[in-house]
């Protein structure tokens, strides 16, 4: 968990030890970082901030059920209208939703390698914008 000027930055690990081979591609938040999250999104003393959540696996059903987060219902129904941005990749196709699960954006992730576009999040006193940036290539 990171604060930066009202922002506040909640990184979890979704990676799931498994030995089954039909969990291979799901991810997992946990109990712990369940109540974590819940204990930080509910706490009054971070209520102005906003607040964005990052990580790998999807936190819903996308085309493939293999891929979404075991705990994926648990994960929503904490972060329901407590959380701002949620970021996620692992499928690796860019997407975005916005309103959804009283959550105002969720953005999926490309991969990044040779690729000549970024999204941005911009907040600037509470409003979000979202854009995606040429990257210009870097000259060896």
């Amino acid at each position: 968990m990171e604060e930066f000027d009202k922002v506040l930055l909640i990184a979890l690990d979704t990676n799931l030890e498994t030995e089954n081979p039909f969990d291979f591609a799901c991810g997992q938040v946990g109990e712990r970082q369940l109540s974590f999250s819940k204990t930080v999104l509910t706490d009054p003393a971070l209520g102005d901030r906003t607040k964005i959540l990052f990580f790998h696996h999807h936190p819903f059903i996308h085309n493939d059920p293999f891929m979404e987060l075991i705990d994926a219902r648990e994960l929503m129904r904490t972060l329901y209208n407590r959380v701002d941005v949620v970021c996620f990749g692992h499928k690796h196709v860019s997407k975005s939703w916005q309103n959804i699960n009283g959550i105002k954006y969720i953005l999926a992730a490309d991969n990044s390698p040779g690729k000549d576009w970024a999204r941005e999040i911009n907040i600037v006193k509470k409003v979000i914008t979202i854009t995606d940036i040429k990257i210009s290539p870097t000259v060896a």
